[in-house]
């Protein structure tokens, strides 16, 4: 992000900590008077890692808000690092890794997690998403049924094993694992035209009109 003052700025502090004066003045004169109104601009950017577990999380949502996913996966990392297991840091760590476009690296955590705790739904929840962006969805099917059988009730389990199905041509399936999200999680309009579709494709026209 070369427009970006303030790293500008921070790079600018940098240089002229270590003493090379010339570069730090190209780079504070590139800041175009984007420093903070702090005496150390360094330690804004470090708080979060130094406050701990709801510090860190605060700087998640910042950045997400941003729409900065690379930088929340730094921070999360350093969350992983301190609290391995700890679902809800996963699950960010993940989503922000999907959305990088790094299924590969959100496997790799989610497989580093489930030698742990092998049989948590919600792990092999996110695996399944993580497999099926990656584009290997017999896999992605096979963690599925590990989510489902963890956690029988969960709708939006249910929800992506249809998606599953109906992307392997297996629209039967896809049908079954419809009307349990409906049957679970009660009256979805985007559920009911999805199984309504599903059900016209399949060849039963009379069910898919109710």
């Amino acid at each position: 992000s070369p427009e970006r003052g303030h790293a500008r700025f921070l790079l600018g502090t940098a240089y002229r900590s270590l003493g090379r004066l010339d570069e730090a003045r190209v780079q504070l004169e590139l800041s175009e008077g984007s420093s903070p109104a702090v005496a150390d601009p360094w330690l804004e950017e470090t708080k979060a890692y130094l406050a701990g577990y709801h510090g860190v999380m605060q700087r998640v949502v910042e950045r997400g808000t941003a729409g900065e996913a690379d930088q929340i996966v730094e921070f999360l990392e350093v969350l992983r690092r301190e609290y391995p297991d700890d679902v809800t840091a996963l699950e960010k760590l993940v989503a922000a890794q999907l959305q990088l476009g790094r299924p590969g690296d959100a496997i790799a955590a989610l497989d580093d997690f489930l030698q742990r705790t092998p049989d948590h739904s919600r792990a092999w929840f996110l695996r399944a998403l993580a497999l099926e962006a990656k584009g290997d969805l017999g896999a992605a099917e096979v963690a599925i049924a590990r989510s489902i059988a963890g956690q029988s009730d969960w709708v939006p389990a249910h929800e992506l094993a249809a998606r599953v199905s109906w992307r392997r041509n297996d629209l039967p399936q896809a049908v079954e694992s419809l009307e349990r999200a409906l049957y679970l999680g009660g009256p979805k309009l985007n559920t009911m035209l999805k199984l309504a579709r599903a059900l016209q494709l399949v060849g039963d026209s009379q069910e898919a009109r109710k």
